[in-house]
């Protein structure tokens, strides 16, 4: 098999690349290391790919620094570099940009590369014949859909499972770009006939994962003897799901057809405080603890109903937050010297706690 997989140098793409490798099948990478954080931080991870392309059990890799909302990929008459003389089984479609806190300082910036990058994408499937299109979304899509609030200050009192049928309702403009995605999604199949796929994956974490997730960042004031900043009271529930589990739903939903949206959750939300109590007992660190406001766009909690997941991929996660924390703090331990250069300067700011 052959696939274009865009965002290869991310979190999410860097791993389902990574699994498709090993499987022997081909991949033309797409990622232009656009600067959502050091470019050196996904060298990291397009060394991990470039070593599996010398094994001659892996398949074939390539990855090419072109932006998604380039004239290249828009086609403006060009040649698209070659691929029009290449046949591709799918596109999967990982670049974007992430995070709900910068989204609302910088809402354009998420209108030209998640929606309008796209676009550009779905009009190289259409433009290559290429019949089968996956691309991320996010549990942000349904806002507070799984939290029950109390009547005393708006506070958390109970929370509910989403499934794919509940309406959205985005808390932020990077969560109202995924959702614009999905639709913009259901128009080309239906205009074209194309088989798109959408997991909505639930706070993705593990190793190698977003620097500006929250996880992360704790982990990096801990190294650095800084206080852990909590964003309101801790007690927001998050459903964490393994970056291992999360490529496994991926690559089954490969195998289906027409137009599907299919949650990709942990299962199992967890207490913010409990995280960070977690990571500072893997990290064997005394945690010091400051909290402040609640920050705009974050939902109180999130919860998947992976019911759909479960009768249509015959999938359920494997990995527990406890295992799953465990890893993730071993992976950061084995390379905490390399990660505190990289990221030095980046340990203090805004974290997402979100999705």
């Amino acid at each position: 098999m052959k696939y274009i997989i865009t965002g290869c140098a991310g979190f999410i793409g860097s791993h389902v690349t990574e699994t498709i490798l090993k499987e022997g099948h081909d991949v033309y990478g797409i990622d232009n290391l656009s600067g959502a954080y050091p470019e050196d931080y996904a060298l990291m991870r397009l060394k991990r790919l470039y070593a599996l392309d010398r094994l001659d059990s892996a398949g074939a890799f390539e990855c090419h620094n072109i932006s998604i909302t380039s004239k290249w990929v828009l086609g403006n008459g060009q040649s698209y570099r070659g691929l029009s003389k290449r046949k591709f089984d799918a596109i999967l479609h990982f670049a974007a940009t992430p995070g709900v806190r910068r989204s609302i300082s910088e809402p354009q910036l998420y209108v030209e590369n998640n929606i309008a990058g796209t676009v550009a994408i779905l009009e190289l499937a259409r433009q290559l014949e290429i019949e089968k299109v996956l691309f991320a979304s996010s549990s942000s899509v349904y806002g507070n859909g799984a939290a029950i609030r109390s009547n005393v200050e708006g506070k958390l009192k109970d929370i509910q499972r989403c499934h794919e049928g509940r309406s959205v309702h985005p808390l932020s403009p990077y969560a109202a770009s995924k959702a614009a995605m999905e639709l913009m999604g259901l128009t080309y199949h239906d205009l074209y006939g194309m088989d798109i796929l959408i997991p909505r994956y639930f706070t993705v974490y593990g190793e190698r994962g977003r620097p500006d997730m929250a996880y992360l960042k704790f982990m990096l004031q801990m190294a650095q003897g800084e206080e852990i900043t909590i964003y309101g009271d801790g007690k927001q529930l998050r459903d964490m799901t393994y970056i291992e589990d999360a490529v496994s739903a991926t690559l089954k939903m490969l195998n289906l057809k027409g137009y599907q949206v299919i949650n990709v959750g942990g299962g199992s939300p967890a207490m913010l405080d409990k995280i960070v109590e977690q990571l500072c007992y893997d990290l064997g660190v005394i945690p010091r603890l400051r909290y402040t406001d609640t920050a705009p766009g974050d939902p109180l909690a999130t919860w998947a109903d992976n019911g759909k997941a479960q009768m249509m991929l015959d999938w359920e996660p494997k990995v527990g937050i406890e295992e799953g924390l465990n890893r993730t703090a071993t992976w950061f331990s084995a390379n905490k010297e390399q990660l505190l250069r990289i990221f030095r300067e980046e340990a203090g700011g805004n974290a997402d706690q979100g999705c």
